[in-house]
C-alpha cells in the first residue's frame, strides 16, 4: 500500500450521475466554500448543455466530465463540443475531454487531472466474450438508440474506438513525471470492482466497466461514474472513488461528499 502525505492533500467535492434531466432539484453548491477545493463532476449531471449553467454557481473550480446521458437525442460529436462552448463563459468550470488541467492550490499543493470519458472495451471477461459483450449491448444499451453519430447511431463500435482513444491520453499522460498529485476522473468505471455484486457476470456489465487497473500506479486517485453505485477502495495505491446519486427513486440521502487525496510517496509510479 503506497504510503500518503496529508500535508499535501486536496480536498475534492465529488458528485456523478444527478439526472437532472428526468426533474429535481440541484444540490446547493455554496456549501463547499469553504469545505473543498475543487469540485469534480463526472458526467450525467443533466441534458446536454443544462449542468454548465448549475456548475457554475460553484464557488470552487469545476471539473467536468461528460457523460452518455449527455449526449442523448444529440449527435455525439456536436453534442461534447456543445458543451465544451458552453463552459468557455465560466472559466472556473473545465470540461475534460481527454485533455489535462493543472491547479496550484497553495503550500505545495499542485494537482493535475486527466480526464475523459472512457467509454468501454467490451473485454470485461475478456477476448472471447468481447462481441458478446458488444451485441447485448447494441440490444440493451439505450445509447445505441438515441446517441446519433455521423449519417447513422453511435455503435458499440464507436463506443469502444472512443475508449482507445481515452485510454492511450490517460497512459501517455500518466507516465509524464509530475510533481504534485495526479487524478483521473472518467464518467465510465475503470475497474471490475465498480460493478455491484448484484449484476457481475452480465453481458451488458462491459457496458459500464473496462479493466484499466494497469494505469492505477501510476495516479494518487480514480473517481468515476456511471455504474449508480458508489465506492472508496484502493488499488495498487490509487484510491478509487464515486459518488452517485442515480435516478430519483435510487438516490436516497445523496449528498454531495467532499474526499481528500493525497500524493503516494511510495509507490510505482512516476
Amino acid at each position: 500500500m503506497a504510503v500518503t502525505n496529508p500535508k499535501s492533500s486536496v480536498r475534492v467535492a465529488i458528485a456523478s450521475d444527478l439526472h437532472l434531466e428526468f426533474g429535481g432539484n440541484p444540490p446547493d453548491l455554496e456549501i463547499l466554500d469553504g469545505d473543498a477545493d475543487l469540485l469534480v463532476a463526472a458526467g450525467d449531471i443533466d441534458a446536454g448543455t443544462r449542468a454548465v449553467d448549475w456548475l457554475a454557481t460553484s464557488p470552487v473550480p469545476v471539473v467536468y466530465i461528460i457523460g452518455n446521458h449527455e449526449l442523448y437525442n444529440r449527435d455525439a460529436e456536436k453534442g461534447r463540443a456543445a458543451i465544451a462552448l458552453a463552459a468557455r463563459a465560466h472559466p472556473h468550470v473545465h470540461v475534460l475531454d481527454d485533455d489535462r488541467i493543472d491547479f496550484d492550490f497553495g503550500g505545495g499543493r499542485r494537482v493535475r487531472i486527466l480526464g475523459g470519458t472512457l467509454w468501454t472495451d467490451y473485454r470485461l471477461y475478456g477476448e472471447k466474450q468481447r462481441l458478446r459483450c458488444m451485441h447485448a449491448a447494441a440490444i440493451g444499451i439505450n445509447d445505441h438508440r438515441v446517441i446519433r453519430f455521423h449519417d447513422g447511431l453511435w455503435s458499440p463500435s464507436d463506443a469502444a474506438a472512443a475508449f482507445d482513444r481515452t485510454r492511450d491520453f490517460l497512459e501517455g499522460e500518466l507516465k509524464k513525471s509530475f510533481d504534485g498529485i495526479t487524478l483521473v476522473v472518467t464518467h465510465h468505471a475503470p475497474t471490475p470492482e465498480a460493478i455491484d455484486g448484484r449484476y457481475r457476470g452480465g453481458a451488458l456489465c462491459a457496458a459500464f466497466a473496462s479493466d484499466v487497473e494497469s494505469l492505477m500506479p501510476y495516479a494518487d486517485g480514480w473517481i468515476y461514474g456511471h455504474t449508480h453505485s458508489s465506492i472508496d477502495i484502493e488499488i495498487d495505491g490509487c484510491r478509487i472513488v464515486s459518488n452517485q446519486r442515480g435516478y430519483s427513486w435510487e438516490a436516497k440521502g445523496f449528498q454531495i461528499r467532499t474526499f481528500e487525496f493525497s500524493k503516494r510517496t511510495a509507490g510505482i509510479g512516476p
